[in-house]
């Protein structure tokens, strides 16, 4: 009878330390879910980031182009080619 309750004691007590280890060591359950988390926070944004890549990429393109250079001119610089004549429209 008190063999029986020693072992029961041990048994419980392995698995509520296999319990404990399971969920709270360093590879359990809520290491994983934090885990999991730092990947979805660095996934988007690895995202984020080829996104801006792509837009830098567009704007190296298009600085290197004379068309946008001349619209960049035109439209935010106020500028013009000898000889064009500019319209200034004057709201009433």
């Amino acid at each position: 009878m008190a063999k029986s309750i020693i072992y029961s004691c041990i048994v419980l007590t392995q698995i509520a330390f296999f319990c404990y280890v399971s969920i709270y060591g360093k590879k359990g359950w809520l290491a994983l879910a934090k885990l999991k988390q730092d990947i979805h926070v660095i996934t988007f944004n690895k995202e984020k980031k080829e996104e801006q890549i792509q837009e830098l990429k567009q704007l190296i393109t298009r600085s290197t182009d004379s068309f946008y250079k001349e619209k960049i001119a035109r439209e935010q610089l106020q500028m013009a080619r000898p000889g064009d004549q500019i319209y200034y429209l004057v709201k009433n």
